[in-house]
């Protein structure tokens, strides 16, 4: 396939320009003041973390992962890193790298505090339900009993009970007919940072909290369409892909493949001795 140019790339109508899209796509850059945070925690099994993180609200604001999406101050879109393994000697005087694991960072949120302190209590509520105070055969002790007891233990919950999805969307200016949205899968708060507090001009609370997750996938929106294709496994060809030319088992292939492959080329003009066939 030929390689585009240079020129085709710079020739551009006034509405392309204009309009910031073009028969290959968007041209225009992504600004990073137009997101959307939010946390599914109905997720957790049995809809406990959900009735849980419920009892501190004191207002009625309904689920209080979408409350949560109006609050979101800053957030981050995932990374991810390849782990290797570094292999010597495998080929006469090379070092190489082979790609191990797959790590994902973890990430840092901040939101608002509200008033009455609901965005603090969402997130301690929910690092609580993690970790609750175990006081002889009560779970979940009251806010009386955790300061009195003297024999209280922690008794941490099962995965699938605190876990939850996210979502983190970056939407265009134009009301979100753009956008790239994270879905983080199964994550859940590793650490509350304290929020300092001091006299002098007064400036808004904010709460940041770092996620741990164990995958996300990403789902995008916009000028064009993208072509789904499965990815080949080992072995296959990918779609599209032009077939190999037939060989002939012509004198210029065999020496060819001896270039390449000194052994298999010995390998295979044995192989053609011993079966009685012609070996050019």
């Amino acid at each position: 396939m030929a390689k585009p140019s240079g020129l085709d790339r710079a020739i551009l109508t006034t509405n392309d320009i204009i309009s910031g899209s073009s028969k290959n796509g968007a041209l225009n850059p992504a600004f990073n003041n137009q997101y959307d945070v939010s946390i599914n925690f109905g997720d957790g099994e049995g809809g406990a973390l959900l009735s849980y993180v419920k009892k501190y609200d004191r207002n009625g604001r309904g689920d209080p992962g979408q409350f949560l999406a109006m609050h979101c101050s800053e957030a981050l879109l995932p990374g991810s890193q390849i782990q290797t393994s570094k292999v010597d000697g495998l080929r006469q005087g090379l070092s190489q790298d082979y790609a191990m694991y797959r790590r994902y960072p973890d990430i840092n949120l901040t939101w608002y505090t509200t008033q009455d302190y609901f965005t603090n209590d969402v997130f301690n509520a929910w690092m609580e339900f993690i970790s609750p105070i175990q006081i002889g055969t009560k779970p979940k002790a009251d806010k009386k009993s955790r300061q009195s007891a003297r024999n209280a233990g922690r008794r941490l919950q099962y995965p699938n009970s605190y876990k939850c999805g996210m979502q983190i969307t970056s939407m265009s200016r134009d009301g979100g007919n753009q956008f790239i949205t994270y879905h983080i899968e199964r994550a859940f708060p590793t650490n509350i940072i304290a929020a300092p507090l001091a006299y002098g001009k007064a400036e808004l609370i904010k709460t940041t909290v770092t996620f741990k997750y164990e995958n996300y996938f990403i789902e995008t929106r916009g000028v064009g369409t993208v072509k789904e294709s499965p990815i080949p496994s080992t072995g296959e060809e990918a779609p599209g892909a032009e077939p190999p030319p037939e060989r002939d088992g012509s004198a210029i292939e065999l020496v060819s493949d001896a270039l390449r492959d000194p052994v298999g080329a010995i390998a295979n003009l044995g192989s053609r001795f011993l079966t009685g066939q012609n070996l050019f």
